[in-house]
């Protein structure tokens, strides 16, 4: 340690942010061993200097030190994040009823496998009537979901196939994913009857679940 004539230790002021000062620098700044070791445990506790004044805090440094030391002290303000970009995946907006599989795929987390059971359940469904509707694709759980939906634009509702309950053979009604083998039966049966006058006509607890029946009204017609 650099000392004068008279043995006492020499004190070098300079600039310094206590919260980015080393041993060495403490050392040349007049402080003793015991003095950095209790600043060094109180930045090890995670204990910050957002002030000058905080400096004071230290029960080892004196006012008098500090009044010396003050003059000198720069706390530096952490530089703001910029802002991240938006990946590209944030910024795909896709309407899943004209989408393709080169859509699909530039979705971060929907490759090849996911892309073709979307399409292809797509196909089952006659078209989607809200993005949700892909939770119902095997593997694509709440989870990713979430993590994707911002892709999606309302449904193109004018793309999607119709059933048309008066006239749809049997095969063709049992391929929906909506309607159950018995729910087909039913629809057949009463129609040997009469022709349905309302989709609504076609609503029957025993069939089908309220719930289920709402997800499939988009898709009947009449006529």
């Amino acid at each position: 340690k650099p000392v004068d004539k008279t043995g006492a230790k020499l004190i070098e002021y300079f600039r310094f942010d206590p919260n980015q000062t080393s041993k060495e620098e403490w050392l040349k700044l007049g402080l003793s061993e015991d003095q950095i070791r209790v600043i060094q445990n109180y930045q090890k506790a995670g204990g910050k200097f957002f002030i000058k004044e905080d400096l004071k805090k230290i029960y080892s440094i004196s006012e008098t030190q500090y009044q010396k030391l003050e003059p000198y002290i720069i706390i530096q303000t952490p530089k703001k994040a910029k802002p991240k970009k938006l990946s590209q995946t944030k910024k795909i907006r896709i309407e899943l009823n004209s989408a393709d599989s080169t859509d699909l795929i530039k979705i971060n987390g929907i490759g090849s496998v996911f892309s073709s059971r979307i399409l292809k359940y797509r196909k089952l469904l006659g078209g989607y009537t809200h993005p949700s509707q892909i939770l119902e694709v095997y593997g694509i759980d709440s989870a990713k979901f979430q993590k994707i939906k911002h892709c999606f634009t309302p449904c193109d509702s004018s793309k999607i196939v119709l059933l048309n309950i008066n006239t749809s053979d049997f095969k063709v009604l049992l391929k929906h994913p909506y309607i159950s083998y018995d729910f087909v039966k039913y629809i057949v049966n009463v129609r040997r009857v009469k022709q349905f006058d309302s989709v609504n006509d076609l609503k029957d607890q025993e069939f089908i679940p309220d719930s289920t029946f709402k997800k499939l009204l988009p898709y009947l017609k009449i006529k």
